[in-house]
Order: structure tokens, then C-alpha cells, then sequence
């Protein structure tokens, strides 16, 4: 009996670890590859559109970008594990773009960046949307409200680590992807427990 229990202690920590990687890489995949298309093309599409429709694109680019490589990532962990996680890549997609365009309109009161409290409810608000997404789509896997919180607070304290560093550059953005995937490893251990 003790050895089946420490083998499934085992199997869920290793689980975690991988839920843990993956979803701190989908993060660093989704800033690196998404945020420098907005920085290139957010200029030229502002001129062509005007401020709040080219501000909205953004938000929509920037979200399914979250949504699908956060996603993608969780969803490469929870396959052939837990039966929702077609679902649950879903979530992450349609939550991530609804997520990207509200803190996309929460940050426009940024001031250049300075504003440290709107940048944590933006990334609060990024997180929260992706994880009610995900919470909607499979309840099976987040199977209580509080991952709604846990998702939301892993986003803003993902992001505070790299602004209080004040380095976006590679250890920044890890630290703080790293920061992501611990607090949502944690939710799902806990729902484990129950």
C-alpha cells in the first residue's frame, strides 16, 4: 500500500513540475512572440485605424496569443490524463482573447508605463479572464472558483517580479512565467487533495 501511494505522490509531483514547465514556456512563448508583433505593427495599425479600434486588434492579437500558448502548453500536460483537456484548450483560446482586450483597455490608463497599480490590475485582469475560460470550459480539471484568483494572481505577480527587477529581458520573464506556473501547479495539487 505505501509503495502505491508514494508511486501515485510521485506520478502527481512529476505531473506538476511538467505543468509547472509547460506553463511558464507557454507564457515566455506568448510574450516573446506576440508583444514584439504588437510593438512592430502597433504604430502603423494605429495610424490606420485610429486609437481604440487599433488598441482592440492589439488586445485580440495579444490574448489569443496568451490563450493559445498558455493553452497549447496545459493542453500537451493534461492529454490523455483528464478527459476536459480538449476543452480546457478552448477556455484557455477564447478566455485569453476576451482576457487580452479588457487588459489591452485597462492599460491605456498606464501613463507610459509608470503606473504600477494599473499595470497590476491589467495583468490581474489577464490573468482572471484566462482563468475563468478555462474554469467554464473544464470544470472537471479547475474545479473550483478559486482558480479563477490563483490564475489571476499568478499573471500579476508573474508580471510585478520583472517590473520590481526592472529587466524584461530573458531571467525576468522566466522568473515571472515560473512565478505563473507555480501558483497554478499549487491550485492543482490542492484540488488533488480534495
Amino acid at each position: 500500500m505505501n509503495t502505491t501511494l508514494s508511486q501515485n505522490k510521485t506520478t502527481l509531483l512529476a505531473w506538476l513540475a511538467a505543468w509547472t514547465i509547460a506553463s511558464a514556456l507557454g507564457i515566455i512563448v506568448a510574450m516573446v512572440g506576440v508583444l514584439p508583433l504588437m510593438w512592430t505593427y502597433g504604430e502603423g495599425l494605429e495610424r490606420a485605424l485610429g486609437q481604440l479600434p487599433s488598441q482592440l486588434v492589439g488586445g485580440i492579437v495579444f490574448g489569443l496569443g496568451i490563450g493559445a500558448a498558455v493553452g497549447i502548453a496545459q493542453w500537451l500536460v493534461l492529454r490523455g490524463r483528464l478527459a476536459d483537456a480538449t476543452r480546457w484548450l478552448a477556455g484557455s483560446i477564447v478566455g485569453g482573447v476576451i482576457a487580452g482586450v479588457a487588459a489591452i483597455l485597462i492599460s491605456i490608463f498606464n501613463e507610459q508605463g509608470e503606473n504600477l497599480p494599473v499595470m497590476l490590475l491589467a495583468f490581474a485582469t489577464l490573468g482572471g479572464i484566462l482563468g475563468l475560460g478555462q474554469f467554464l470550459a473544464a470544470r472537471s480539471i479547475a474545479r473550483n472558483a478559486l482558480w479563477i484568483a490563483t490564475s489571476a494572481f499568478g499573471l500579476m505577480f508573474g508580471w510585478l517580479i520583472p517590473s520590481l527587477l526592472q529587466t524584461f529581458e530573458p531571467f525576468g520573464v522566466t522568473a515571472g512565467a515560473l512565478v505563473y506556473g507555480i501558483s497554478t501547479a499549487a491550485a492543482l495539487w490542492w484540488f488533488a487533495k480534495q
